[in-house]
C-alpha cells in the first residue's frame, strides 16, 4: 500500500503506534503497534499478521489467559450547554 485510502495522500509512513478497540465489554489499548500511518489525515493500517495478533491477544485476555495492565479512565455522558 503506498496511498491512503481515505484522502488519497502518498505520505504513508512506518511508525509504532497505540490503538485501542472494543472486544465485547472490554476496552483494550495496544501499545507500540507497528502501522502504516498517513501523515495527511492519521489513517492507520495494518498488516494482516498485526491484527490477527491483536485479536487472539485480545481473545487470550478475555479467556483469562494473558496478563494485563488495568487503567482506569472517567466515562462521562456528553452535556452540550448554552444550546437551546
Amino acid at each position: 500500500m503506498n496511498k491512503c485510502y481515505f484522502c488519497k495522500s502518498d505520505g504513508l509512513i512506518e511508525k509504532n503506534v497505540d490503538y485501542s478497540f472494543w472486544w465485547g465489554e472490554k476496552l483494550i489499548l495496544f501499545k507500540e503497534v507497528p502501522a502504516l500511518v498517513c501523515e495527511s489525515c492519521g489513517e492507520k493500517y495494518f498488516r494482516p499478521e498485526i491484527s490477527t495478533n491483536m485479536k487472539r491477544m485480545a481473545k487470550e485476555i478475555k479467556d483469562g489467559k494473558r496478563g494485563f495492565k488495568e487503567l482506569t479512565i472517567p466515562a462521562v455522558k456528553f452535556e452540550q450547554e448554552g444550546v437551546a
